[in-house]
């Protein structure tokens, strides 16, 4: 379920539906209150299948180990996606180290709902990484004369969560 209203809410932005998108971002806000309040559903109660194929998982991603992309069914997708494609040293280059800066976003993400809060400094770092990303991304997909910016649609949903734990 959460993974549908994820997806619900990047397609509405992708619409410049925002208003629609921020009520989304609301329910799964309240959502994922009620699942730290009450313990984490199963697998079942979230409607996925146990053999999603991006399901959350650390991954081995050309020689790294993630470490926080138990976060993020979509950054497991879309580095899945990205290892089963034949890279030129250049581009496993520019792959891995987006999938590390990934990484470090995720676990700077976890730190900050684990302490529920996001201080002014760990909310410009996120939005730093964000660019980094973005900007390997861009690198990647032209390299590879494919557009991956759909498959990283997930890190506007990131993004917000630090705005939504900034100085409380």
């Amino acid at each position: 379920m959460l993974k549908y209203l994820i997806g619900l809410a990047n397609e509405l932005d992708r619409r410049s539906l925002s208003k629609e998108a921020d009520l989304v971002d609301e329910i799964i806000g309240a959502v994922t209150s009620m699942i730290e309040e009450n313990g984490s559903p199963s697998e079942g109660d979230l409607g996925e299948s146990e053999n999603d194929d991006s399901s959350s998982k650390e991954l081995d991603f050309h020689g790294y180990k993630t470490n926080n992309f138990h976060m993020c069914p979509g950054a497991v997708k879309a580095f899945s996606k990205i290892n089963q494609l034949d890279l030129d040293e250049n581009s496993e280059a520019v792959a891995v180290g987006a999938a590390k800066t990934t990484d470090d976003l995720l676990g700077l993400e976890e730190e900050v709902i684990d302490n529920k809060a996001a201080s002014s400094e760990q909310f410009a770092e996120a939005l730093m990484l964000f660019r980094v990303i973005s900007n390997d991304i861009g690198e990647l997909s032209e390299s590879l004369r494919q557009d991956l910016s759909e498959d990283f649609s997930f890190l506007d949903m990131h993004i917000e969560k630090f705005a939504e734990y900034l100085n409380n």
